[in-house]
């Protein structure tokens, strides 16, 4: 890339106008396209963001649905009383509906 210090109306003969790349930088300020290609991958992250958000509560839900359906407190079986049954039910039932909402949000 060529660098012209000098301001002119025109391009000097065989010059071509500095480009500015599109991979971030101040130059996504300048540069129309870099700016868009900025906006779709901050609409991007935001999407994601909101997936993650929607999927954790779903999780959330879902095991304390599964802590209703068993006997006693789940949760209190695992934390409190140390017995690792309920902590294997419980996490299986963590994966089991992880899985389902992945397989749902793709």
């Amino acid at each position: 890339m060529r660098l012209h210090l000098r301001w002119t109306e025109e391009w000097e003969e065989g010059a071509s106008p500095p480009v500015f790349p599109s991979t971030g930088g101040w130059s996504a300020f300048f540069n129309p396209s870099a700016r868009m290609n900025l906006m779709s991958h901050l609409h991007s992250i935001l999407v994601v963001a909101a997936w993650a958000l929607i999927g954790s509560i779903l999780l959330i839900v879902g095991v304390k649905l599964i802590d209703l359906l068993t006997p006693g407190k789940l949760e209190e079986h695992v934390f409190k009383d140390q017995n690792v049954a309920a902590a294997v039910v419980y996490g299986c039932a963590l994966i089991a509906i992880a899985i389902i909402i992945a397989s749902a949000m793709h």
